[in-house]
C-alpha cells in the first residue's frame, strides 16, 4: 500500500513539475494518470489548463506549418494546415477569427490558379474565346488587373477586337504590350484617333511600328472624308481634323497635312462637302 502512494506521490509531484516548467503536453497526460486514481478538483482544473494550453501550442504550430506551405506555393497543404488549426482554436478563449478569412482567401486562390491553368492550356491549343472567358472567371475570383489583360489579348487573337477593346477599357492598361494591343484593337474597330492617341505613348523608333501608324492615320483621314456632310455638328469634324494634324505632323505625313490644315480652319458644312471632290 505504502508503495503505491509513494507511486502516486511521484507521478503527482512529476506532473507539477511538468506544469510549473510549461510543459503542459506531457503535464497533461500525467495528470490523466493521476486523475484516474485521485479524482480531485484541483488536479481538473490543471488538467483543463493543460488542454487549452496544449491545444493552443499544437494550434499554433499548425499555423506555422500554413504559413510555410504558403511560401512554398503548395496550397493544398496550407489549406489543410489552416483548417486543423482552426478546429484546435475554435474554443472562446483561443478563437483566431483571421484563420478564417485565411483558409477562405487560400480557397479562392486555388481555385483561381486552377482556372488559370486552364486558361493557359486552352491558349495554347489556340482556343481563344475559351482562354478569354477563362481569364475573366479567374479575375473574378480575386480582383487582379492581369487576368483582365490576358483575357483582353486572347481576344485580339481571336479577332473579337470590338470585345478586347471593351475588355482592355475595363483593365488598367499601362505596359507596352498591352497598350499597342489596345491601340490595335481600336484601330480595327475604326477608332483610329483613339488608337493613335494610345500609340503615342509607345517610346519606339521601330520602322514597322511607324508606318502602321502612318497606314492608320490615312485610314483616319479616309474615314473623315467620307463623313463630311454627314456629321451633325460641325465642330466634331473640326475636332478630328484638329487631333489628326497634331498626329500627321508627329508622324512625319507630310501628304496629309494641307488638306487636314483646311478642314481644321473650315467654318461652313458646304465648303467641306466640297473637299470630297478635290
Amino acid at each position: 500500500m505504502a508503495k503505491k502512494k509513494n507511486k502516486i506521490e511521484t507521478i503527482l509531484t512529476r506532473a507539477e513539475k511538468l506544469f510549473k516548467s510549461g510543459n503542459f503536453f506531457l503535464a497533461e497526460k500525467e495528470f490523466e494518470k493521476i486523475q484516474k486514481k485521485l479524482n480531485r478538483s484541483d488536479i481538473d482544473e490543471k488538467l483543463k489548463i493543460c488542454r487549452k494550453e496544449t491545444r493552443t501550442i499544437k494550434g499554433k504550430d499548425f499555423v506555422k506549418k500554413g504559413h510555410k506551405a504558403v511560401n512554398s506555393n503548395q496550397l493544398p497543404d496550407a489549406i489543410a494546415c489552416f483548417q486543423a488549426a482552426e478546429k484546435l482554436l475554435n474554443e472562446p478563449w483561443l478563437t483566431e477569427p483571421w484563420i478564417t478569412d485565411k483558409i477562405k482567401e487560400l480557397q479562392h486562390s486555388l481555385t483561381r490558379n486552377k482556372i488559370d491553368a486552364k486558361a493557359q492550356e486552352a491558349e495554347a491549343a489556340r482556343d481563344y474565346p475559351k482562354a478569354s472567358e477563362l481569364y475573366v472567371k479567374a479575375w473574378k475570383k480575386n480582383g487582379s488587373n492581369g487576368f483582365l489583360l490576358k483575357s483582353a489579348l486572347c481576344l485580339v487573337k481571336a479577332e473579337s477586337y470590338s470585345q478586347a477593346a471593351e475588355m482592355f477599357e475595363k483593365s488598367t492598361v499601362s505596359d507596352d504590350r498591352s497598350l499597342y494591343y489596345y491601340g490595335f484593337a481600336l484601330a480595327k474597330t475604326g477608332k483610329y484617333i483613339e488608337a493613335l492617341k494610345l500609340w503615342e505613348k509607345l517610346d519606339t523608333h521601330d520602322k514597322t511600328f511607324i508606318e502602321q501608324n502612318r497606314q492608320v492615320i490615312s485610314l483616319a483621314c479616309s474615314d473623315l472624308y467620307r463623313t463630311l456632310g454627314q456629321e451633325e455638328n460641325i465642330d466634331d469634324v473640326h475636332n478630328r481634323a484638329k487631333d489628326l494634324l497634331g498626329l500627321a505632323i508627329t508622324l512625319g505625313s507630310t501628304e496629309l497635312i494641307p488638306r487636314l490644315e483646311i478642314l481644321r480652319s473650315e467654318e461652313h458644312t458646304s465648303e467641306l462637302q466640297s473637299l470630297r471632290r478635290i
